[in-house]
């Protein structure tokens, strides 16, 4: 039996973490990126306890604790005034017992390089660089894509 063939349009968060989840069930992936590389992009991502589930699933908990600060409460404040409006407490007993996950805040590329160092450890994930895809095209057994031309 031929094992399905996965294109992922796309090498950013979302791209490499479908990679990744497409991959632990035996599909061959291949991810195409439009840029010549990743790059540092964005700032500070929020990760509630669902995102956590996903990593576990993923297997990329450890990883991701080693990067990610887990604050002791979210706050929220008055825009004007900067007058603290409330108060959420979240490295707590209940708060753990409650989501069973944490609740953390990692830098963007720090997060894209943990998904792209997992991508690159699957035999079954390919990354092709340089690759905009122009046209996508699906019948009701396959789909395609078609890339420019690289100049």
């Amino acid at each position: 039996m031929t094992r399905s063939k996965i294109i992922i349009v796309g090498g950013g968060l979302g791209g490499l973490a479908a990679a990744l989840a497409l991959a632990q069930k035996k599909f061959d992936v291949t991810v195409l990126e439009q840029a010549d590389k990743f790059r540092e992009v964005g700032a500070g991502i929020q990760l509630g306890p669902n995102v956590f589930k996903m990593f576990k699933v993923l297997d990329l908990i450890n990883p991701i604790e080693e990067l990610a600060v887990f604050p002791d409460a979210l706050v929220m404040r008055d825009a004007i005034t900067a007058n603290e409006v409330t108060r959420i407490p979240i490295k707590t007993a209940s708060f753990k017992k409650q989501f069973s996950f944490p609740y953390g805040v990692i830098y963007r590329p720090d997060l894209l390089n943990v998904l792209k160092r997992a991508c690159e450890q699957c035999s079954n994930i390919k990354i092709i660089f340089n690759k905009r895809v122009s046209t996508t095209r699906q019948t009701e057994n396959s789909a395609s894509v078609i890339c420019e031309e690289q100049s």
